[in-house]
């Protein structure tokens, strides 16, 4: 069974565990610092748990049109710091143009992507 576990700075991190578990699920974490390229505490993170773990993660990155590029380039350091080069994208599919002929053509075929 997979677990969702809280994104923590180091700062964080003694605070964080000092908690009682009913605080925890409550716990509002403002993230891991990366966007820094003197405060990336991602590649320590992910030093850290690999080290941890003895085998590489399995990374998912989530990001659509909406996320940052400074923020997807900080992840992609610190993935590339930890010799982490397959990761797994998660984005939120934007839905073609209305009028264009990628809506026309999904109209008529039922499908979301002109590869199909």
């Amino acid at each position: 069974m997979e677990t969702t576990r809280k994104l923590i700075s180091f700062e964080s991190l003694r605070p964080y565990l000092d908690l009682h578990p009913d605080q925890v699920k409550s716990y509002k974490s403002s993230g891991i610092p990366a966007q820094d390229s003197t405060n990336n505490q991602l590649i320590d993170w992910i030093h850290v748990v690999t080290a941890f773990e003895g085998k590489p993660m399995t990374i998912m990155v989530k990001g659509d049109d909406a996320a940052a590029n400074p923020s997807f380039q900080a992840v992609l350091i610190a993935l590339k710091k930890n010799d982490q080069l397959k990761f797994k994208l998660v984005t939120n599919p934007v839905a073609a143009p209305p009028g264009s002929e990628l809506a026309k053509r999904q109209l008529i075929t039922g499908n979301k992507s002109s590869e199909e």
